[in-house]
């Protein structure tokens, strides 16, 4: 990935979606270490070369920045695959059912550890999915959980029919997807992306084109997420997700 590009991406980023933002609260250009990361599931993490975060799966892996973020944020980053099989979500604004950090509790990157078991509150978006020609789903999650969504869980989808596991993915679905859409992403492109939150209202962009513009109005799970952890899942056996640039800001004037 040339930073070069990468600046022209980005300047082309800030002329679509407002510049006026606050303080910048964290930073990384990976020239450094990997300190300011926790990893959950058994995945690899380094920095490559050219400066840039390889997060490598092989179970389903997500990278936490350590850092805990106010409710109003503005994140900015660039990310890439190659590879046709890989997945990866943006996992903001989490924190445990009760206000507490998500690091009392271990978990293995199994996404119903973050979906279904009650214990964590969070907003995801589903990233670099145009090559597949899949939906990137906005999701509020774990603040309207129902018991029924436990059984498709790891170790418990035996318990039901598989006509019952039908019913109970499809209310799941419903109870915890405020928006789909397309993201445009190509294989091999990087792409720059910014997810800004300011009160109810989020916006998600894909090289300046918005993709999700959400308000979070109560309906799925109540108020709107005040605060939390910002991390990067990435599932697909044995392939490689690309990040570079990462900046998170206080968001600026409301949108």
């Amino acid at each position: 990935m040339r930073k070069r590009t990468i600046a022209a991406v980005l300047v082309l980023a800030c002329l679509t979606v407002s510049c006026e933002e606050g303080k910048v609260l964290f930073e990384d250009h990976f020239t450094g270490n990997l300190d300011a990361y926790f990893l959950e599931g058994q995945g690899k993490v380094s920095i490559t070369n050219d400066g840039m975060l390889c997060i490598e799966t092989k179970t389903p892996t997500v990278l936490w920045i350590k850092k805990e973020f106010p409710g109003d944020v503005r994140i900015d980053f660039d990310a890439m695959t190659p590879d046709k099989k890989a997945r990866a979500i943006l996992m903001f604004l989490a924190k445990g059912a009760k206000g507490e950090s998500i690091f009392t509790w271990k978990r293995k990157g199994d996404y119903h550890e973050y979906a279904m078991d009650e214990k964590m509150v969070l907003y995801t978006i589903g990233m670099l999915r145009g090559f597949t020609k899949g939906v990137s789903n906005f999701r509020k999650l774990g603040a309207r959980t129902k018991p029924e969504w436990k059984m498709l869980a790891l170790g418990r989808r035996g318990e039901v029919s598989k006509k019952e596991r039908k019913r109970i993915n499809a209310d799941f679905q419903k109870g915890t997807i405020m928006n789909g859409a397309l993201d445009g992403c190509e294989l091999g492109k990087v792409q720059h992306i910014t997810c800004i939150k300011k009160g109810a209202k989020i916006k998600y962009f894909a090289d300046g084109k918005l993709v999700h513009d959400i308000t979070d109005d109560g309906a799925f799970g109540g108020k709107p997420l005040e605060g939390g952890f910002i991390g990067f899942r990435n599932f697909g056996k044995g392939t490689k997700v690309f990040y570079d640039n990462i900046v998170v800001r206080v968001s600026g004037r409301p949108m």
